[in-house]
């Protein structure tokens, strides 16, 4: 799920050299990225179906039956880089979803899933939801100046509504991978015989209450 960029290197031209005209790396990187998050995301409202039930679900009567219910399912897709997926980016800062390609678009015998993707991406769906709360905390604070908050999260680091909760967001998400990491370590299984295994070795010194609270399995709280 994650491409690294390749490094650029820039050599000195003459002044009066005109370089020719190049794709720009970083817009193609970005597009790319997009592409593979917003594949995921499509699997994700393309459900698979679930044959362990008797008769199996239909992983499209899923997301058929929250149509039905006037709900909205807005996967969130995140790379390897921490780049958002399209459909969340909208979500929060209003920025629309590149089409889907043609090649990818939902199958035919996935009816809900296109249904559920129109939803989720058009009014009255939610969109923009940062840029709304910021334009909000600011007309509130010049509305009512007795009561003027300079920073909204009490701190220069969290100035805005939008900053605050997208570092808890990343705060969340980080927290979820550390548990995920740290309980795939209690399934591993040593043999009597093996040598002796530190998951921790490659800490520094500085690190070391890291693995302390991993061991611990200690809750950071947000």
């Amino acid at each position: 799920m994650s491409q690294l960029p390749m490094p650029l290197f820039q050599h000195p031209t003459p002044s009066n050299h005109v370089p020719p005209s190049s794709t720009d790396c970083i817009t193609n990187y970005t597009a790319n990225a997009d592409l593979s998050l917003q594949d995921h995301e499509r699997n994700k409202l393309s459900r698979s179906n679930n044959r362990r039930t008797t008769p199996p679900i239909s992983g499209d009567d899923v997301i058929g039956n929250l149509l039905h219910n006037q709900m909205i399912l807005t996967p969130i897709a995140i790379n390897a880089h921490g780049r958002l997926g399209p459909m969340i980016r909208q979500n929060l800062y209003g920025t629309p979803p590149p089409a889907i390609p043609t090649r990818k678009q939902f199958k035919p015998n996935r009816p809900n899933a296109k249904a559920m993707y129109d939803r989720a991406t058009t009014l009255p769906a939610p969109i923009g939801i940062f840029i709304e709360a910021d334009q909000r905390w600011k007309q509130l604070q010049a509305e009512h100046p007795q009561h003027n908050q300079k920073f909204y999260g009490l701190s220069h680091y969290t100035p805005t509504p939008s900053i605050t909760t997208i570092q808890q967001l990343g705060l969340g998400i980080t927290h979820a991978f550390s548990t995920l990491i740290n309980n795939s370590f209690k399934k591993l299984v040593h043999s009597q015989t093996a040598p002796a295994f530190d998951h921790y070795d490659f800490l520094l010194p500085r690190d070391q209450l890291v693995g302390l609270l991993l061991d611990n399995s200690i809750d950071v709280e947000m």
